[in-house]
């Protein structure tokens, strides 16, 4: 199981201590570089966890993406939107 990575976009939480910020673009690439890197390596299912509210539609993107792109079936999955 690949580690759990943390970075997220947080423009607007930049005046609080150790927010770290990345920009939308870089955001989605990483995520889809990890994801893809992970079905290279013979996963055939990636979810994508988010937990910052502010990720959400790029974590959705992201997975929707990587699903036509890679022989694997991806998805998102954000906390808050649990049952």
């Amino acid at each position: 199981m690949e580690q759990s990575r943390r970075s997220s976009y947080n423009e607007y939480n930049m005046k609080s201590p150790g927010t770290v910020h990345g920009e939308r673009d870089h955001f989605g690439s990483y995520c889809t570089d990890v994801a893809s890197s992970v079905a290279r390596m013979g996963f055939h299912h990636v979810l994508l966890k988010n937990g910052h509210s502010s990720n959400a539609v790029l974590i959705e993107a992201a997975a929707k993406l990587l699903t036509m792109r890679i022989k694997a079936i991806c998805a998102s999955l954000s906390w808050f939107y649990r049952a």
